[in-house]
């Protein structure tokens, strides 16, 4: 024999009830309804029915959700500048992680002087990457951490905390 069921939630005289089916779905119910019969029309309370009956009924208003990003602001992708020098370098591209190893989608800008910097923007978690310098893979010789990759040399790794601040390891 099955438990009675106790998911429903009494409302105000007059207004609908919300009962909660045994999966878990919905289903509207006015206090009149009779069981196996289709839900009746929702009544509704004569004469205004906006923010002054709801205060009469003692309905308070719903508290307004604060966005995402205001909650988690760290979740929010954080800015950090990748630089490479080479003053004979013609192009200079990074692939990595953040852009599907495409080096195209990603070219630095000539700065003077032989400096090259890219804005990336980017979300928390750690991304390998390397550098595409005239046609040629390069290392990240600036990097404080690399790791093998499967062809034989090494990617640089970019850490974004959860802390606002990237770091290039």
């Amino acid at each position: 024999m099955n438990p009675p069921d106790t998911s429903s939630l009494t409302a105000t005289p007059g207004l609908s009830t919300l009962k909660l089916g045994r999966r878990g779905d919905p289903t509207e119910q006015t206090n009149d309804q009779q069981p196996g019969k289709p839900p009746a029309a929702v009544k509704k309370s004569p004469g205004n029915s906006g923010p002054m009956a709801r205060a009469e009924a003692g309905i308070e208003p719903p508290t307004p959700i604060q966005p995402t990003t205001d909650r988690f602001p760290a979740l929010e992708p954080q800015e950090g500048v990748l630089t490479y020098n080479d003053p004979t370098a013609k192009t200079v591209q990074v692939a990595g992680d953040f852009n599907g190893w495409h080096p195209e989608a990603s070219p630095l800008a000539a700065t003077g002087f032989g400096e090259w910097n890219i804005h990336l923007t980017l979300r928390p978690g750690q991304y390998e990457y390397r550098f595409w310098v005239d046609g040629a893979w390069a290392d990240d010789p600036l990097a404080r951490q690399t790791t093998p990759n499967p062809y034989g040399g090494t990617n640089a790794l970019l850490k974004v905390g959860l802390d606002d601040h990237i770091e290039y390891l």
